[in-house]
């Protein structure tokens, strides 16, 4: 016991006698340092132009699902409430309409094709005011009239579908329902359905434990996930590594998924996967632990196709999203504060 104090005596004074040497007025300028080093990528966290507001709330304990049009001038989202089904956002006008949807159902997860021309949506059975997990039909919607046709894909808890690049095809993930446990469905991979011959395929096949919404650049599919057990993603503040959020590409020609390398030496950490631009900029969700620690902090950052050059855009928080506009650029954020639902307009893609 005396040797083990002797010995952290002598750590102590060994940091003491550091600091000691340090010269006189030394210590404001390492405190200015540590928080330069936190906020030095946060200039742009100063780019925000437009707050949109919705007059909507978010039910408590779940994230909003939303989608941005290609020119930016229309949000579809939904708040998590069953009786407010499909909304749509007149960004200009900050106007919300409710969306006519199929009596006995809710439309959700929309999104709109590159091109802005069609919407993909799933269409869930809501008996005694409760989602049927499991009944989930994958839809098409035509912007122009709300009429929607049903995709004859297999059954499974289909979730997020998105286009293809060229419109052709739509992308979703199929998993399996849950007895137990702590979400409702699990086992997830990703499937094809090409709408010229009503076929439907099956991408992967890695039953992963949950996914995120997806997008195709022509060439690979971005997509968020975590519970890919042969290729975890490294999160060096915990141990649990297969159950840890990161960003994965498939490759359309070779079929081959794997884990997408972002450069992570600024510290941040449970990657979630937003969107890409036309030039396949990323744009992703991240946490990091503030100086002296304490709750994680939330930021939206972009990096380029390789994954490097990372830059913070904005601080938000857990639950957020990030989209961008295709034709316009501009980016834009989810925010489900306590009263009201707003989304935020960031600088255009640069």
């Amino acid at each position: 016991m005396n040797n083990d104090k002797s010995i952290e005596g002598s750590r102590v004074k060994s940091r003491h006698s550091f600091f000691a040497r340090l010269p006189r007025g030394t210590w404001p300028l390492l405190v200015l340092l540590i928080f330069c080093n936190w906020t030095q990528e946060s200039v742009a966290m100063n780019r925000e132009e437009t707050i949109i507001r919705t007059g909507m709330k978010s039910k408590a304990g779940r994230s909003i699902d939303w989608d941005v049009s290609p020119d930016g001038a229309k949000i579809l989202f939904n708040t998590g409430h069953i009786a407010d089904g499909l909304l749509l956002l007149d960004v200009q006008k900050q106007q919300v309409s409710k969306i006519p949807s199929e009596s006995g159902r809710f439309w959700e997860m929309a999104a709109w094709s590159h091109d802005g021309g069609q919407i993909v949506a799933i269409s869930t059975v809501v008996r005694d005011n409760r989602y049927q997990v499991g009944e989930q039909e994958v839809i098409l919607i035509d912007p122009s009239t709300w009429k929607h046709r049903t995709l004859t894909v297999s059954k499974g808890v289909n979730i997020f579908p998105f286009f293809s690049a060229d419109g052709r095809t739509i992308y979703y993930f199929k998993g399996e329902e849950r007895d137990s446990g702590a979400t409702p469905a699990s086992r997830f991979d990703l499937y094809a359905y090409d709408l010229a011959t009503d076929k439907e395929t099956r991408l992967t096949y890695e039953q992963i434990y949950q996914v995120g919404r997806g997008h195709d650049d022509g060439k690979t599919i971005m997509f968020s996930a975590y519970g890919i057990r042969r290729m975890p993603s490294i999160n060096p503040n915990s141990r649990r590594q297969q159950e840890q959020r990161g960003i994965y590409i498939f490759d359309k020609t070779s079929l081959h998924l794997r884990h997408f390398e972002i450069d992570q030496r600024n510290g941040f950490f449970e990657l979630s996967f937003g969107d890409r631009d036309v030039a396949r900029n990323i744009y992703f969700r991240a946490a990091k632990l503030p100086p002296g620690g304490g709750r994680f902090v939330w930021f939206i950052y972009r990096c380029n196709p390789q994954g490097k050059d990372c830059t913070m855009l904005s601080e938000t928080q857990i639950g957020t999203d990030v989209r961008v506009a295709q034709m316009t650029g501009e980016i834009l954020i989810s925010v489900a504060q306590s009263d009201e639902i707003v989304f935020r307009r960031l600088d255009q893609v640069r």
